[in-house]
């Protein structure tokens, strides 16, 4: 019995380890950043949210303004005639309406980002995808993981084929 366990355990051995020879890893952070596709994809978001960060700048400021106006309503509507009264409360009122239009305006602004996000995601993914199954096949690879998302916490760096992902991407969507 322990001769049948003992080759057992050394044919598992033996078989896992050639198999080991055919796993590869890459770094799909590292693609993305190095491909051109990913560069312009990562440009265009920063320039969307530099201007949603600007719009939020300007909402904040409006904020404050409001929040100021308030206090000297709160402050002042004792001591002021019926016509200031009046003036200012319409004043109040045309701004927190203003207020809100803007934060439906953000709100909108932020989904736009984020579903902008996943359509670069699922555009270059699906690419980046075609290209490691064209890798897998020519490169006999029986497993590729993303070291990511994987859970892979050491790999040794010749089993790492992200030059070559990015290499074929380039290759393979050159515009």
């Amino acid at each position: 019995m322990k001769k049948v366990i003992t080759i057992l355990i050394l044919s598992l051995t033996v078989s896992a380890q050639l198999w080991a020879n055919n796993i590869a890893v890459f770094n799909i952070q590292d693609v993305v950043d190095s491909i051109d596709e990913g560069k312009k994809a990562k440009s265009a978001m920063e320039t969307s949210m530099s201007d949603a960060q600007k719009k939020q700048k300007e909402f904040t400021e409006l904020q404050t303004k409001f929040g100021k106006l308030q206090e000297e309503f709160g402050k002042m509507r004792l001591a002021w005639d019926k016509k200031v009264l009046e003036q200012k409360q319409n004043a109040l009122i045309a701004m927190q309406k203003d207020l809100q239009s803007k934060a439906v305006e953000l709100q909108k602004l932020d989904n736009e980002l984020r579903k902008k996000e996943l359509q670069y995601q699922a555009v270059i993914g699906k690419k980046i995808q075609e290209v490691i199954k064209k890798i897998a096949s020519t490169g006999s690879y029986d497993l590729i993981l993303e070291k990511l998302e994987s859970g892979v916490h050491f790999s040794k760096p010749k089993m790492d084929i992200t030059d070559l992902v990015i290499k074929e991407y380039n290759k393979v969507h050159k515009k």
